[in-house]
């Protein structure tokens, strides 16, 4: 029926006034069949825009009437009624979804299994849905950088660096230790980057931008996950800075053992040094890292 009336006014050869007229009521009955509005320009524009220049009308007035018909058409038609609350459940359901996985996200042992399975499935429709596989896409980005620094932060073989069993296996130079702390300082450094550029907005909105919807949905996908995603912000980097602290220090510990290599020995399973100085200045390091 929408094609039929489109096809009928594209034929209309008559003077401005009767012009606006037939277009106003042509886009009324249109919406009782496409209520939505980007769908409903999408079809009318092509012959309207032309109709109303024809006639010497200018393109904005065209569009001023196309947007006050389609408000007109929009209030008295009873499918939009459907329309707007199958929106509403719509967006509950993506809220939901999302609120869901952030708050898998922040529980102490994550269950990264369940997040993936709520990752990878689509629970609305339509351009909700659009915003629900950005909203997704960010999260799934996001989650695999936090995997990359909680790997590191979690690292066993860091823990044993500073440890009698390797200071007898790697020492007096330390060259496979002192190559482990680097490189894991350069992907720790490397993965930080990558989360918190995730984090600025224009990284966000760049998701949703991809997926061509209306401002609308731009600002339901903005609130979903800005506020989110920030409340983690805080407690990653302030581990982050703890970590790289502590990897300073093994280094300064390591980089002492070597200048005084042939002041100390393991015995029993712990170090001994020849003077009570170098005991302490390796005490006073190894304080640093609490």
């Amino acid at each position: 029926i929408s094609s039929g009336l489109v096809n009928l006014v594209s034929r209309l050869d008559v003077p401005a006034f009767i012009l606006v007229v037939v277009m106003f009521f042509a886009i009324i009955i249109m919406s009782i069949f496409i209520p939505g509005t980007t769908e409903k320009w999408t079809l009318i524009s092509p012959i309207m825009v032309p109709l109303f220049m024809k006639a010497s009308t200018s393109p904005d007035y065209a569009q001023m009437v196309f947007k006050a018909a389609d408000s007109i058409g929009k209030c008295i038609t009873p499918l939009f009624v459907y329309f707007i609350i199958s929106d509403i459940k719509q967006e509950e359901k993506l809220q939901t979804e999302i609120n869901d996985i952030t708050t898998l996200m922040s529980k102490e042992n994550i269950d990264y299994t369940e997040i993936d399975k709520r990752l990878n499935r689509t629970v609305t429709k339509g351009n909700c849905a659009k915003t629900e596989e950005a909203a997704k896409e960010y999260l799934k980005d996001v989650i695999s950088e936090i995997k990359t620094i909680t790997n590191i932060l979690e690292d066993d073989q860091l823990t044993n660096i500073l440890t009698a069993s390797n200071y007898k296996a790697d020492g007096p130079n330390f060259t496979k230790s002192k190559s482990y702390v680097a490189s894991t300082k350069t992907s720790l450094i490397e993965a930080t980057k990558k989360y918190n550029e995730l984090l600025t907005d224009d990284k966000i909105i760049s998701y949703i931008n991809r997926k061509k919807v209306d401002s609308y949905y731009v600002d339901l996908y903005k609130n979903d996950l800005i506020g989110t995603v920030d409340k983690e912000e805080a407690n990653i980097n302030k581990e982050i800075t703890q970590i790289t602290d502590i990897l300073n220090v093994y280094e300064e510990v390591l980089n002492f053992l070597v200048k005084n290599k042939s002041s100390w020995t393991i015995e029993n399973e712990q170090i001994v040094f020849n003077t009570d100085e170098q005991v302490n200045e390796y005490n006073k390091l190894i304080s640093k890292i609490g």
